[in-house]
C-alpha cells in the first residue's frame, strides 16, 4: 500500500489555450506534444517564482470580460 503524503500549500491551474482546436487539428501530434510540453514546462517555472514575479509574468494580456 502507497504511503499517504501530506501538502501544506497546493495551487490548482485552470488553463485555456486560445484556438487550442484549430491548432490540434493543424499541428501534427509530435510537434502539439512538443508545444504543450513548453507551455505546461513554463507554468511548472512560474509556479516555483516568488507570487508578484507570477502576476508580472502573467500579466493580463487577455481579459474577455473587460
Amino acid at each position: 500500500m502507497r504511503k499517504q503524503m501530506k501538502h501544506v500549500v497546493v495551487s490548482i491551474l485552470y488553463a485555456d489555450v486560445v484556438n487550442y482546436t484549430m491548432i490540434s487539428t493543424t499541428l501534427a501530434p509530435e510537434r502539439m506534444v512538443e508545444l504543450l510540453n513548453g507551455l505546461f514546462g513554463r507554468f511548472d517555472e512560474a509556479s516555483e517564482m516568488p507570487v508578484a514575479d507570477c502576476q508580472a509574468w502573467t500579466g493580463r494580456t487577455h481579459n474577455r470580460y473587460s
